[in-house]
């Protein structure tokens, strides 16, 4: 049993009018984009990107209290109730910084207190360290690869095919790696490996792209993607 609050743009009129729109902006006190408000969302989640896998998930909470579902007309699903009388949430957010953005800002902006965030996931590795199917706690933390739009300005610019600069810059640029928070990480691996065979448990470097297909390296003959 659940209770169910989906709101879609057609179902749920909202207030013409947002309020804080240079911050993060609320409708009829919900955010705009997952729309959830103050005692939606615990300050402990688990994050994913398909909402086939957050229902999966949410299996597993208590069925007393029954827990909320929320699916909001912007591609956000919340799950929020109790895991052995534990308030936590789960949060289908798709793919991609862009979301991740969302995501996080406007869950920090209804929560009260310090916040714990799990990204739960599928990737491809460029290691022979994990074996398909192991499960990698990024603890040595994250980097970030975006793609350089100016690099292929010779595509749309005529000026920039002869322009000494634009020639010398970098398709994609490799940002420094953000540090993994070391105590919630070593968190995760240690329940993880009570739980599963443990050689399948992993440390390892997460690289995050902003691209499902360029930025990640993939080959598409339609697009110059330079990879």
């Amino acid at each position: 049993k659940f209770e169910s609050t989906v709101h879609r743009a057609m179902e749920d009129k909202k207030q013409s009018v947002y309020s804080n729109t240079n911050g993060v902006p609320y409708s009829n006190g919900k955010n705009l984009h997952m729309e959830v408000g103050r005692g939606d969302l615990a300050n402990r989640i688990i994050t994913v990107g398909a909402e086939s896998r957050a229902l999966i998930i949410s299996s597993f909470l208590d069925s007393t209290p029954s827990f909320t579902f929320t699916r909001s007309s912007r591609g956000f699903t919340t799950y929020s109730g109790y895991y052995k009388g534990v308030f936590v949430s789960i949060v289908a957010i798709g793919m991609g910084p862009s979301m991740m953005d969302f995501f996080v800002r406007e869950s920090r902006a209804v929560v009260d207190g310090p916040m714990a965030i799990i990204r739960f996931g599928t990737c491809g590795g460029i290691t022979t360290s994990s074996s398909e199917g192991s499960i990698v706690v990024a603890s040595d933390g994250s980097g970030f690869i975006v793609r350089n739009p100016s690099y292929f300005a010779y595509n749309y610019d005529d000026n920039s095919k002869s322009d000494d600069a634009t020639k010398v810059l970098a398709p994609y640029l490799f940002h420094k790696v953000a540090p993994a928070d070391k105590n919630l990480s070593n968190v995760v691996e240690i329940e993880l490996r009570k739980l599963i065979d443990h050689h399948r448990v992993v440390k390892g470097l997460n690289v995050t792209a902003e691209s499902f297909y360029s930025s990640q390296g993939r080959i598409d003959d339609a697009f110059d993607d330079c990879n």
